[in-house]
């Protein structure tokens, strides 16, 4: 009984065994897997020696590729890579800046293109060549014609330089007798040259003869008519006209011109007393000034009186029948031409009245044929004997202007007034004044508004008998016994 129980050693000798033969399985499994991994080692290891094998290979090639390529660059690059620092981008570009127009996708279509073009170019080279060769031939050919026309033209010069040798030792024995007759000829012409200088001194000695005598003349001339305008008894001018009838009362006047002298209304004369020869010599002599308001007829014609005496309210030698009238204006059937130079001042408020004046002179029918304006500018050509008067204005003093370009002006004026005086001169023209001239011609500057400003000594008395008594309308004079009438009623001679 006792040897057929499970004993304590019996169990562990079970265990043992089981343990042994667990061990073995798990040994024999080990190894196993080991054996099988060693083999996987051993393939991994043989393909990693292919791999880095074929690796060594491709990098081999790849460094081969950039050596062909000239990109020996550490980066690849991309394909249609644009970054210059990759081959890739390297070859693109340099593809780009060789290759120009003709720039494929490729190395390989970018050559082959540059190949093509290459091919024609040096299939045009080859035709220029072969027309070279022509051109050369056809001009061997040509060159060998022109030499024998050099040929010809040599041998053709030489019979014309033998010629010319011919001609010249003839001409020398030609020119030889020409020179001896040309260097008498010279002596002869210093001879005349000679003569002519003595001429011409003798000639010019009798010029500066003639010149002063000119200029004593001239001297002599500009001396006698300062003393013919200075003349107290002499004058230049008669009468234009007579005064027929004087009209206290209305300040009127007849006087004997009208339609057949072909009178204008609104022309002036001066009045001068009638015992007086000529007119228009001294200003002293005026009397008074009329102006022509009415033409009645043939003959006659009304004018009111614009001014007696100097001055106003000077009657010491009042207007009477048979005195005479005269106007440097007017001239029956004639038309009188004048030159105006400088300012014209009439009315003295430091304006030019130019044309107040040429408007007087051209009412009266006459004419202005020469100005210098205030400006330095001349309107005319020469003064000539049709002239009656060259009338000098206000010509300023260029030495009070302190304005250049104003100085310049008046110095221009003043030029063109000796000018206009040098041609008066010759030409027998009277120059005068413009007070002169307005005196001659009997004229009364109108009356204006005073303008803001203005500091002008106006004579404010408006009609010839304002601030007079009747003591004062007494006649004073032989010829004015209207007078002494209560009524001076004149009769009118129509």
């Amino acid at each position: 009984m006792a040897s057929g129980k499970m004993t304590g050693v019996h169990i562990g000798l079970i265990i043992c065994a089981m343990l042994m033969l667990i061990f073995m399985v798990s040994t024999f499994m080990m190894y196993r897997s080991y054996s099988e991994q060693s083999a996987d080692l051993e393939t991994a290891k043989a393909e990693a020696t292919t791999a880095k094998s074929n690796s060594r290979n491709y990098l081999d090639q790849i460094t081969a590729l950039k050596n062909t390529l000239g990109a020996t660059l550490d980066d690849v690059g991309v394909e249609n890579d644009r970054e210059v620092n990759t081959v890739i981008g390297f070859t693109n570009a340099k593809m780009e800046e060789f290759g120009g127009a003709y720039t494929q996708p490729t190395v390989v279509q970018t050559l082959a293109r540059m190949r093509e073009e290459l091919n024609a170019k040096d299939r045009l080279i080859a035709d220029l060549e072969s027309e070279k060769s022509k051109i050369n031939s056809d001009y061997q050919n040509l060159a060998q014609v022109y030499q024998d026309k050099e040929n010809v033209h040599d041998t053709a010069r030489k019979d014309a330089e033998q010629s010319k040798l011919e001609l010249i030792s003839e001409k020398d024995e030609a020119v030889g007798s020409v020179r001896k007759e040309l260097l008498a000829e010279q002596q002869k012409n210093t001879q005349l040259q000679i003569d002519y200088e003595q001429l011409q001194e003798d000639m010019q000695a009798r010029v500066d003869d003639l010149n002063n005598q000119v200029s004593k003349l001239t001297d002599t001339n500009e001396q006698l008519t300062a003393e013919l305008n200075n003349l107290r008894d002499e004058s230049f001018d008669v009468p234009d006209g007579h005064i027929v009838s004087v009209i206290f009362d209305t300040n009127e006047v007849y006087i004997d011109l009208g339609t057949d002298h072909k009178l204008r209304e609104g022309t002036t004369f001066s009045v001068y007393n009638k015992d007086l020869a000529n007119v228009g010599g001294r200003t002293s002599d005026i009397k008074a000034s009329i102006q022509v308001t009415e033409v009645l007829g043939p003959s006659l014609s009304r004018a009111k009186i614009t001014s007696e005496g100097q001055y106003e309210g000077d009657y010491s030698r009042p207007i009477a029948s048979g005195d005479a009238i005269y106007s440097p204006l007017w001239r029956a059937g004639l038309t009188e031409t004048f030159a105006l130079v400088g300012k014209f001042d009439i009315d003295q408020d430091e304006r030019d009245d130019r044309e107040i004046l040429i408007t007087a002179i051209r009412n009266a029918g006459g004419v202005v044929g020469d100005q210098v304006l205030p400006s330095g500018e001349r309107l005319g050509d020469e003064i000539t004997s049709e002239f009656k008067f060259v009338v000098l204005g206000d010509i300023g003093d260029p030495l009070k202007e302190p304005d250049p370009q104003k100085r310049a002006q008046i110095q221009r004026v003043h030029t063109l007034a000796q000018d206009l005086k040098k041609e008066a001169q010759q030409s027998g023209v009277r120059v005068i004044t413009m007070n002169d001239f307005l005196s001659y011609m009997g004229y009364k500057p109108q009356r204006r508004l005073w303008r803001p400003g203005e500091n002008i000594p106006w004579v404010m008395t408006t009609r010839r008998d304002a601030g007079r008594t009747k003591r004062d309308n007494e006649s004073r004079g032989k010829t004015s016994g209207a007078f002494s009438r209560s009524e001076r009623d004149v009769e009118s001679p129509r």
